[in-house]
């Protein structure tokens, strides 16, 4: 599961400073396009989420169905 979020973490002695200096999880990528070049693994499902702050419904399920029909024709030409 690939969660979209735009914070920077802060449970290291409650501040983002290590995080920002290491790049650890920052910055984070967009998942969706990411998840069309994980799917060409066979045995790995991929679950993504959408921020709607980001993403408007529209743009939201343009995307998704975007997806969907890119990984149905990746799986029929897979198999």
């Amino acid at each position: 599961m690939i969660e979209d979020g735009s914070f920077v973490p802060d449970a290291y002695k409650g501040s983002p400073e290590w995080y920002l200096h290491n790049a650890h999880t920052v910055p984070k990528h967009d998942p969706m396009p990411l998840c069309r070049s994980w799917y060409q693994s066979r045995h790995l499902g991929i679950v993504a989420t959408m921020t709607t702050g980001f993403y408007p419904p529209y743009l939201a399920a343009r995307l998704g169905a975007t997806l969907d029909h890119l990984t149905k024709a990746a799986s029929a030409s897979i198999s």
